[in-house]
């Protein structure tokens, strides 16, 4: 075991200590940088391409449409005769 003056040690310490700051600001800028450069790539308002409408696909549509007609649902329901009253 050297025995070194509490002033030395105290000095290592210190140099110690300011590197470690130092790398864990670097190490923050640098997260930072990397965090900042994904959000921009991957952020929704900036599209990459052009938008496509939704929409069903045509077949799905066209049996839709068949089933309504089938049910009676797109053309208005056939109204029951009319009461009559008796003569008398």
């Amino acid at each position: 075991m050297s025995a070194e003056s509490p002033s030395g040690r105290l000095a290592v310490g210190r140099r110690r200590a300011a590197r470690a700051k130092l790398a864990v600001a670097a190490g923050g800028v640098v997260a930072f940088g990397l965090v900042l450069v994904v959000s921009r790539s991957s952020y929704a308002s900036h599209p990459k391409s052009r938008a496509q409408p939704l929409a069903a696909p045509r077949t799905f549509v066209d049996v839709v449409r068949s089933d309504i007609l089938k049910a009676g649902l797109v053309a208005p329901p056939t109204a029951p005769p009319e009461a009559q009253t008796a003569t008398s």
